[in-house]
């Protein structure tokens, strides 16, 4: 009985002691979290840590609560052996240290936390151990945002700081009204660029890089690397070409459409349009085509309002006029001569121009916003007819275009060219340069050859159709082993044969100002010219030229033998192969 009263009698001092801190001192204290730390080095106080009877928690959460507010006392040793320990209270940054490190941050990197992805990218390895630590700063302010405990103030500050993501200056929020763009492109706009300032810096910096592109091959792989920006998204109002007219967005829109459809893409792209590019097309449409023809093109592309279109093309089955479209109107407009009169008033625009298109106007296309007719004029004299108009081709544009751009009659034509392997004009042009040569491709007979070479010749490109032709012109180009390109270049300039180059070129100057030559086609053509003894210098040279063209007749004439040769023999051969396979069929039905 005794023992069980002395074993209470220990437990009750045991907690007397554990919750009686008036006894220590400070130091005593102290002495306590040494010697339970030496003792359990891979442990910390917590609230309920109890060493030598002692509740050592308890007792570090009242010294450390009492020297933070000095109502204790205690001297520098006794600070700074607590302060060794580790055991002193973190002293918590308030949220204005925050809001300004992360506002010092974004001085430096506008809107960084609209695109967080895109700028850990650029960052260095210093400016991301940085950068993490804001972030921290970030999500904590954030969080405060979403619980709705930060003050109105703290947030104004916010928005107006350029910090991006849940806090921006809605700047967009006019524009979004006044241009029409949805909820989806304006988080777009939001999370790509921060906001509607640095879009329009970056859209103009893109449209000149675009006007810089040597060809439209570069504006294709350009537009393609930035196919996921706000910059191509088409639902996004941006001027994505140049009209000095006098003519509505909507009608505009509707000439570029036309463009797009009847020639490619490549001449509805980053272009000018002209003043009277409407009216010509206009005059066109009335000169090349039927009424019904017109009247179905300006129908389907909104070139003329609804009302003013007769009711019976209206009514008309979209099959109908997709055939009238594809076998009538396409190869009326597709002529060479219309496609020539038709660009002479579409433009290339330079940097010089975009930048100063706009200074004048916004980069957002809006009907109610057009230039004045001084703007225009102005504009207008800034293009370099000469160099920038649409119509002058570039040299590997023709070979470039795919084969399904040539309005050939029926499929079967385009199927035999992808079977022989011919997927551009330059594949076709590699394979056949005469009839000769297409008659000898798989699935073309003579009906199919006739209307490839009347194809290309609407595009410029003559391929001879028999060799009476070839006797009257006298000897083809051919003749010299020039490259493919120097070939082409000529055969645009409606040079055939040798005489005719021999008689239009009589220097190195008339064959530069043969369209579509350079110097260095201009040397290739000399130095092959002069391979054969021909050269073009001087006027006293005419008598031999005439011996070196005796000469390539005469090679000529020998390879045409030498071929004929050879298709006797091979005939001669199967003949014999015939007549001794009939011999064998005797003997065998005789036995």
């Amino acid at each position: 009985m005794n023992i069980e009263i002395n074993t209470d009698n220990n437990l009750l001092q045991n907690r007397t002691k554990s919750t009686n801190c008036d006894g220590l001192s400070v130091s005593k204290k102290i002495d306590l979290f040494e010697r339970y730390l030496k003792e359990n080095s891979n442990e910390s106080i917590h609230s309920n840590t109890i060493f030598e009877g002692y509740n050592i928690g308890r007792i570090l959460i009242q010294l450390r609560y009492l020297m933070k507010n000095n109502l204790i006392k205690y001297n520098s040793e006794e600070f700074k052996r607590m302060e060794n320990l580790g055991l002193l209270e973190n002293t918590k940054e308030t949220i204005y240290v925050k809001i300004k490190r992360l506002k010092q941050f974004c001085e430096k990197h506008p809107y960084a936390f609209s695109n967080i992805y895109r700028l850990r990218k650029d960052l260095n390895k210093k400016e991301k151990m940085e950068f993490e630590k804001v972030f921290k700063d970030y999500t904590y302010i954030r969080e405060r945002k979403s619980r709705g405990k930060l003050p109105q103030k703290l947030e104004e500050e916010l928005n107006n700081s350029q910090i991006g993501g849940v806090f921006k200056k809605d700047d967009i929020g006019e524009l979004y009204e006044k241009y029409e763009i949805g909820d989806k492109e304006k988080r777009q706009i939001i999370n790509e660029f921060g906001n509607m300032e640095n879009l329009k810096k970056s859209y103009k910096k893109y449209m000149i890089k675009l006007a810089n592109a040597k060809n439209y091959n570069e504006i294709h792989r350009i537009k393609i690397e930035n196919k996921e920006s706000a910059m191509e998204n088409p639902k996004i109002p941006l001027v994505r070409n140049f009209y000095l007219g006098s003519q509505s967005l909507e009608k505009q829109k509707a000439l570029l459409n036309f463009i797009s459809y009847m020639y490619g893409e490549k001449y509805a792209t980053n272009i000018i349009l002209g003043p009277e590019v409407d009216v010509i097309l206009e005059k066109i449409l009335r000169e090349m085509l039927t009424d019904r023809e017109r009247h179905i093109v300006e129908f389907k592309f909104g070139l003329k309002r609804e009302e003013e279109i007769p009711k019976e093309v209206r009514n008309m089955k979209q099959q109908s006029m997709y055939q009238i479209m594809c076998y009538q109107v396409v190869r009326k407009m597709r002529k060479k001569e219309i496609k020539d009169v038709f660009f002479n008033h579409l433009y290339k625009p330079s940097e010089e121009f975009i930048r100063a298109y706009f200074s004048k106007m916004d980069v957002f296309e809006k009907d109610s916003e057009q230039l004045s007719d001084e703007d225009k004029q102005e504009l207008l004299n800034m293009i370099d007819v000469e160099n920038e108009n649409i119509g002058v081709i570039d040299e590997d544009t023709i070979e470039e275009m795919a084969i399904e751009n040539i309005n050939f009659s029926t499929q079967l034509l385009y199927k035999a060219m992808k079977y022989n392997g011919v997927n551009t004009v330059g594949d076709l042009l590699e394979k056949a340069r005469s009839k000769k040569d297409l008659l000898t491709m798989a699935y073309i007979g003579n009906k199919e050859a006739e209307e490839i070479i009347e194809k290309l010749s609407e595009l410029g490109i003559t391929i001879y159709n028999g060799v009476k032709t070839r006797e009257k012109i006298g000897l083809e180009i051919k003749s010299l082993n020039l490259s493919h390109r120097s070939y082409m270049v000529l055969a645009r300039n409606e040079i055939h044969t040798v005489e005719q180059l021999v008689e239009r070129i009589k220097s190195k100057d008339d064959l530069l100002q043969l369209r579509w030559i350079g110097e260095t086609t201009a040397n290739e053509i000399i130095e092959k010219l002069a391979e054969n003894g021909i050269t073009i210098y001087k006027d006293e040279n005419e008598e031999a030229i005439k011996i070196a063209l005796s000469k390539l007749r005469i090679q000529q004439e020998k390879m045409q033998e030498l071929d004929a040769n050879i298709l006797y023999l091979k005939k001669q051969r199967e003949v014999g192969e015939q007549l001794k396979n009939q011999s064998k069929g005797e003997d065998d039905n005789g036995r």
